[in-house]
């Protein structure tokens, strides 16, 4: 990406609120990851409760607490996959078509990153 410009080169930016809403964006950013890292904890600590006494779900207040386990998710590897493939007598032009056949792009999107600070 390489480096880039300060925003109080560009006059606009400057005397915008455009420094005010970087702020709020990075006190946001800041308060998300402080609770989800919170979120985290509890559901550990909640997820140990329910195993001590054996069970997997209880009712609170009206809404189930309930501990979820689950397996890691199953990522397809396409090289691998091509490669099987060919190896299993698939001509090697068809399994590339068969690929880019298959994959879809998602929608195209524009959004603003915050990175940390150097």
């Amino acid at each position: 990406m390489g480096t880039s410009p300060d925003y109080e080169i560009f006059e606009y930016l400057k005397t915008g609120t455009f420094s005010e809403e970087v702020q709020r964006l990075s006190d946001l950013k800041d308060r998300k990851t402080a609770i989800e890292e919170e979120m985290k904890e509890l559901r550990m600590s909640l997820g140990v409760s329910l195993d001590s006494v054996g069970i997997k779900s209880v009712l609170w207040r009206g809404r189930p607490v309930t501990l979820v386990e689950r397996k890691g998710s199953a990522i397809l590897n396409k090289p691998k996959l091509k490669m099987e493939l060919v190896e299993r007598g698939v001509p090697a032009q068809i399994v590339v078509d068969s690929m880019e056949a298959a994959t879809t792009v998602g929608k195209a999107s524009t959004t603003v990153s915050l990175g940390k600070a150097e």
